[in-house]
């Protein structure tokens, strides 16, 4: 949907997830339906082009830069993964940082491409309680 306001259009023809615009405005990059790769397709619609493979399937998170793509990349074992960087200009895939623990759907990178900062799950603890009486009149 235009900025202005107006009729949604379709972009992609297959799905896909988390989309994002370009820093150029000129495609949008988003998730494929089956969250393996990421995808690139031109704002006003036509053929979709792969950006980046394979990609974590969940988290699932990537962020675009001027420079390019950056997302996490398949576990190597246990929870540890590399941060993955593709230049738009080069067209070179390279692990930028080896991260040894989960992280979710958070990645973003500073303006000026220094620094990488991502959501970290270094605990996860759940509680089930059974509240006697609840909402009932006293």
């Amino acid at each position: 949907m235009p900025v202005s306001g107006g009729s949604a259009e379709q972009i992609t023809r297959t799905g896909g997830l988390r989309p994002l615009a370009s820093p150029d405005g000129k495609n949008i990059f988003h998730l494929a339906h089956d969250a393996t790769s990421v995808r690139s397709v031109p704002v006003g619609g036509g053929p979709s082009t792969l950006a980046a493979a394979p990609v974590h399937r969940y988290p699932n998170g990537f962020t675009l830069t001027s420079q390019g793509l950056y997302y996490p990349a398949p576990p190597l074992s246990d929870e540890s993964r590399f941060v993955m960087f593709t230049s738009f200009s080069a067209g070179i895939t390279t692990p930028v940082a080896l991260v040894r623990y989960p992280f979710y759907v958070g990645i973003s990178v500073s303006p000026d491409d220094r620094y990488i900062v991502f959501d970290l799950a270094d605990q996860s603890d759940r509680d089930l309680l059974v509240v006697k009486d609840f909402l009932s009149p006293q």
